[in-house]
């Protein structure tokens, strides 16, 4: 499955903050902070095709940047925005987008409209080479309560008993894959980002999951109309639909989708064929 690290050797340059790098050790060979060398980051940018943003150092490096395109145009063709739970809308991003119309930019937790802009996913880092055998129709994961989203979600379930049989507990990290993989369907409810890994673990494990939902999810309908999953209007609608949660609803949506996105060599393609347009 995807995932930025894959694309770490076609990144010519990567911005961050002196906390972010701390937190993106692979990024180091090839990052640079606000506290270095202007000059030498300059120089670095002015030889650069494909420059790393991470998301919590955007407002500083876009002014850098803005900075040198006026004073000589930069060869960036592509920009990547990765590693955050921030996201990004056309406002928030206008400024580069003017100013750097001809690049094209991949962006995770991405909201927004924009021509040049692609939603990428936050992929996975997990590996899972074991046989798939699909036991159980829908079940739904235990979830860190780590934002205020996944509270509310908790007090629903909770408060419903319809729910209580397909509740599963928390599982040391080996058995919940083996339990995921197992079943159907999932509830994902989002984390602190728009876009959460619990998502695209279903996914890889051929798990349908089912959100709630907003404008992330909606967005990526949109660009990736053929991804197996199920976008609920409100958490309520659960309730009457756990009984159509079954094996033929199941081979239908898997039947119907496309998981190329999903792919290392999808992301790498897209790259060189930036890089070398």
């Amino acid at each position: 499955m995807y995932n930025t690290i894959h694309l770490l050797p076609y990144i010519d340059c990567a911005l961050l903050d002196s906390e972010s790098i701390n937190t993106n050790s692979l990024f180091k060979t090839k990052g640079f902070t606000e506290k270095d060398n202007p000059r030498t980051v300059s120089n670095k940018l002015y030889n650069s095709k494909v420059v790393y943003i991470h998301p919590d150092a955007f407002d500083y490096w876009s002014d850098v940047l803005v900075i040198l395109q006026e004073k000589k145009e930069l060869p960036i063709k592509l920009f990547i925005f990765t590693g955050s739970d921030l996201y990004f809308e056309d406002d928030v991003l206008e400024i580069m987008t003017c100013f750097f119309s001809k690049s094209k930019f991949f962006i995770q937790n991405y909201i927004g409209n924009h021509p040049n802009c692609i939603m990428i996913p936050i992929g996975s880092t997990t590996l899972y080479n074991k046989p798939i055998v699909k036991k159980c129709n829908f079940a739904m994961p235990d979830i860190t309560l780590n934002c205020g989203y996944r509270h509310d979600f908790r007090k629903f379930i909770e408060r419903n008993e319809h729910f209580k049989p397909y509740i599963l507990p928390k599982l040391p990290n080996d058995v919940y894959f083996d339990v995921l993989a197992s079943l159907r369907f999932a509830s994902t409810p989002r984390g602190n980002g728009h876009d959460t890994c619990r998502f695209w673990e279903c996914i890889m494990l051929g798990v349908i999951p089912i959100v709630e939902k907003d404008i992330f999810y909606e967005r990526l309908c949109e660009t990736y109309p053929s991804l197996p999953f199920i976008m609920l209007d409100k958490w309520d609608n659960l309730n009457d639909m756990i009984e159509m949660l079954d094996e033929k609803l199941y081979k239908n949506i898997m039947d119907a989708s496309d998981l190329t996105v999903l792919s290392e060599d999808f992301w790498i393609s897209k790259v060189k064929e930036i890089v070398n347009s």
